[in-house]
């Protein structure tokens, strides 16, 4: 995609030009936390995951970021961040940063279809951590089944940024949400 490839080379470019200074009186100190927005979009099948679903999945994922309970294997370490849910949309109205969706596109064909996914709706993605939750996922070369994916961090602010995840991957025990951490 040409879009893309020039928007990642122009990050890259203001990367690598940046000034030269510390960063640290311009950030707080740790924990960082970061809040997260999940489209679920459904047609009101099993895809339509509850939020009791969602709020097990974060706080899976902050153990895991934490290096606490299931995902502590004695070799990691405490990443200082942390994740919750919104609370305020990007119009200043309080959410519970659990949107839902009622639309086709449940099953994604992530090389061809992801956009028009998350054209659906985007939190400004340098505010959010956006996560679209589907009822299954095609493509990438690897048939159907794959339990989700995102893309590099150079796509950090684009159109493509996000992660796109099955909703039966964030129904579970720790082991499932793996795949969202």
């Amino acid at each position: 995609d040409e879009a893309y490839r020039k928007g990642s080379s122009e990050l890259e470019r203001s990367w690598a030009n940046r000034p030269r200074r510390s960063l640290a009186k311009d950030v707080a100190p740790p924990p960082y936390t970061l809040p997260l927005v999940f489209h679920v979009v459904h047609q009101n099948g099993g895809e339509n995951i509850s939020d009791a679903d969602i709020l097990r999945s974060v706080d899976y994922v902050n153990q895991a970021f934490a290096n606490t309970d299931y995902y502590d294997q004695g070799t990691g370490t405490d990443t200082q961040l942390q994740f919750c849910l919104a609370r305020q949309s990007p119009d200043n109205q309080a959410t519970s940063g659990i949107n839902r969706i009622v639309s086709p596109p449940t099953e994604v064909e992530a090389t061809e279809e992801d956009r028009d996914l998350k054209d659906l709706q985007r939190w400004q993605p340098r505010e959010y951590i956006n996560v679209w939750v589907v009822r299954e996922i095609c493509g990438l070369g690897l048939g159907c089944g794959v339990a989700g994916y995102a893309y590099y961090p150079s796509a950090h602010g684009g159109q493509v940024d996000g992660i796109v995840v099955e909703a039966r991957w964030l129904a579970g025990d720790e082991a499932k949400v793996s795949v969202l951490v």
